[in-house]
């Protein structure tokens, strides 16, 4: 698939998940169905695995709720860091009632017979950011001008990446900061340029600020997709007022603290639990 068929597909599967929350006159919830792609761009689709898609379509509402849910733990136990970046987009999955779920697995179901991942799931995820096109068209479909936001385009993500390391020395540690992050567009084309030249994109560290809640959440999921390693520093906020870095660093510091906390709380709560150490008291 080309960069233009990556794009096609993705503006597909958007237009797909919005045609479905919108025309089943559902709230302005957008976290509903973005979490549901979202969660669904987590799937790492293996190449010779053609029946993923078919899979997922296949549960009831009930089971693929369970199924994500499952699939966040996983991610959050791997990578708590970002447990606050991207609550917006499956904190509803733990408290969703039998309309939102069955509205969920529509969506969702439309997105996988549109293709999603034929592009999240594979290695044209970094031709296109997908998510930045479904919140974009989600907000477009439902939110007044005022409210609708432009993303970067993924032919000017791709300029502005290629003069930014266009014959430039790449270092270890060295910073990609954008200030206006969105979904993170910038980050994909400069994940993709560094890939071509041989570099690890998980070497960098990557920072990003923007007022969108949600934009900010899909930066996060595509951190993960991308593969930008754990140096990602990413904040809700204006980047033209305070320091919105130190903010974020701190905040992300606060939570690994609370999670180190639970952590060991459980580990001790699991020892508690054993026969052998009552029987050692």
């Amino acid at each position: 698939m080309t960069t233009r068929g990556a794009s096609a597909t993705a503006m597909r599967v958007a237009e797909a998940v919005a045609g479905e929350w919108y025309g089943a006159d559902s709230s302005g919830r957008l976290n509903v169905p973005f979490g549901v792609v979202a969660t669904l761009a987590l799937v790492n689709l293996p190449v010779s695995d053609h029946d993923v898609a078919g899979q997922l379509r296949a549960l009831g509402q009930r089971d693929f709720a369970c199924w994500a849910r499952a699939v966040w733990r996983s991610v959050l136990n791997a990578r708590p860091d970002l447990v606050h970046l991207v609550y917006p987009l499956m904190g509803w999955l733990f408290d969703a009632d039998e309309p939102v779920e069955a509205m969920a697995k529509t969506v969702g179901d439309a997105a996988l017979t549109a293709g999603q991942l034929d592009v999240t799931g594979t290695l044209e995820r970094f031709d296109v950011d997908l998510l930045g096109i479904v919140l974009t068209t989600l907000k477009a479909g439902g939110a007044t001008k005022a409210r609708a936001q432009i993303y970067t385009s993924t032919d000017v993500a791709d300029a502005v990446a290629a003069l930014q390391f266009a014959d430039a020395e790449i270092r270890f540690g060295q910073s990609v900061c954008d200030p206006a992050v969105g979904t993170g567009g910038l980050f994909r084309a400069a994940a993709k340029i560094l890939l071509s030249r041989g570099f690890d994109p998980g070497d960098l560290v990557w920072m990003g600020c923007d007022v969108d809640e949600l934009a900010v959440a899909g930066a996060a999921v595509n951190s993960l997709l991308w593969g930008l390693g754990t140096d990602v520093l990413l904040h809700v906020g204006n980047s033209l007022q305070g320091d919105w870095i130190k903010e974020a660093q701190e905040r992300r510091a606060e939570v690994l603290g609370i999670a180190s906390s639970t952590r060991q709380v459980k580990s001790i709560l699991e020892i508690f639990s054993r026969d052998e150490f009552w029987r050692k008291v």
